[in-house]
């Protein structure tokens, strides 16, 4: 959207007065960014499985066509990809040891995310997925404490969203169509064969999850382009490029049998030995399964994991 874009030349202009108007320059920002955000799959693979898991999920991740693309591109879509993971890892934090600054940080990472670019803000529902599933584990503070910072965060936002409506016609030429829904998988990681290995792994990482588990993640990755093609007469947001965010989460689901962010353990145990008193990374006896805060062992009930 021109709102967002004209946040993305805001960036620019600020960049370029301090590195000159280079290709290599213009091109250094954006490169940094995904692989910063490659990093940050990484961490929220360890923060919720394994390390193992976040490793191979950052690697996928790296692999896509469309992050090389857009890794070099003067475009807000790198930044979108980093703060809805940024935004993700600081809830998931925020879950597990609930304090003002947490909380704080994950409504900053919120108004970064709408900066960067409005459709990004879809994250937030997985989010609000996650969140319930914490509150019916017990966590009746989270709920509030969620809508505070979604509330705060996005109301940030609200003066480029009123800048960016008076320029809604400069992106009224696009009509999604039939074909478009059909191709997405080619626009949205930049070949066939990279989207169907990536898609057809993510969807079984899915499966083998467990059906409590797959909730989140196919909210994450599912969600946001079917409200995209739906409202497509009315807003013009389906674009693949849009929805770049939606590629870790799908990169993600396979990068250990049901990948990071999903909730589900691996049946092999974690990296390394187990912590002593059963603390972060212990495993559960004989099972083998990680507990890690918010995530569900198998006699216990919903928690507040991602997925």
């Amino acid at each position: 959207m021109k709102s967002a874009a004209a946040a993305s030349a805001g960036r620019s202009h600020a960049w370029t007065a301090l590195a000159g108007t280079s290709p290599a320059a213009l091109r250094l920002p954006q490169g940094l960014v995904m692989a910063a955000s490659a990093g940050l799959l990484g961490l929220l693979g360890r923060q919720v499985f394994t390390s193992r898991t976040g490793l191979v999920a950052g690697l996928l991740f790296a692999l896509v066509p469309t992050v090389t693309r857009y890794g070099h591109e003067a475009r807000p879509y790198a930044f979108a990809v980093l703060f809805s993971l940024l935004a993700t890892l600081l809830l998931l934090r925020a879950l597990e040891r609930p304090t003002l600054k947490g909380w704080a940080l994950y409504t900053s990472a919120i108004t970064l995310t709408g900066l960067s670019h409005l459709v990004a803000l879809c994250v937030v529902v997985a989010h609000a997925v996650a969140v319930l599933r914490a509150r019916r584990g017990g966590d009746h503070v989270a709920l509030w404490a969620f809508g505070c910072a979604v509330v705060m965060g996005t109301s940030a936002v609200v003066p480029m969203i009123a800048k960016g409506s008076e320029q809604a016609g400069r992106i009224a030429w696009h009509n999604a169509t039939v074909r478009d829904l059909t191709t997405y998988p080619m626009e949205l990681f930049g070949t066939w064969f990279s989207g169907a290995v990536v898609m057809g792994l993510g969807v079984v990482g899915l499966l083998t999850a467990g059906r409590k588990a797959v909730v989140v993640p196919a909210v994450w990755a599912v969600l946001p382009p079917v409200l995209a093609f739906l409202t497509s007469d009315l807003f013009r947001l389906f674009q693949p490029r849009y929805l770049l965010f939606t590629v870790p989460r799908l990169a993600a689901a396979r990068g250990g049998r049901c990948g990071p962010v999903c909730g589900c353990a691996d049946p092999r145990g974690v990296d390394g030995p187990p912590e002593a008193g059963g603390g972060r990374g212990a495993r559960d006896g004989s099972r083998g399964w990680v507990r890690l805060p918010g995530v569900a062992r198998p006699r216990d009930g919903p928690s507040g994991s991602l997925g």
